[in-house]
């Protein structure tokens, strides 16, 4: 999928699919930062990728009281780092 299009489903959300629009919750530079990794996660190298991985299975799982868009602090510094 173009990065156009992906940008815009991380901006406006899908509806009726449960994925949110971040566009609340996101910067603009953040949204594109998002559309970047998901266009190139095919091609991140064999150490990063098992890093992303295991960030992604540590993560709270939407049941959790703490996950979701309004609380986002703990992803972005993850992410940052």
């Amino acid at each position: 999928m173009p990065e156009n299009q992906n940008y815009y489903i991380i901006e406006h959300g899908i509806r009726l699919t449960g994925m949110p629009a971040w566009k609340q919750v996101l910067s603009q530079q953040e949204m594109w930062q998002v559309t970047t990794l998901l266009s190139h996660l095919d091609k991140l190298p064999p150490q990063v990728s098992d890093k992303w991985k295991a960030i992604a299975v540590a993560a709270p799982n939407s049941e959790s009281p703490q996950a979701g868009p309004g609380n986002d602090t703990q992803a972005k510094a993850t992410m940052r780092s």
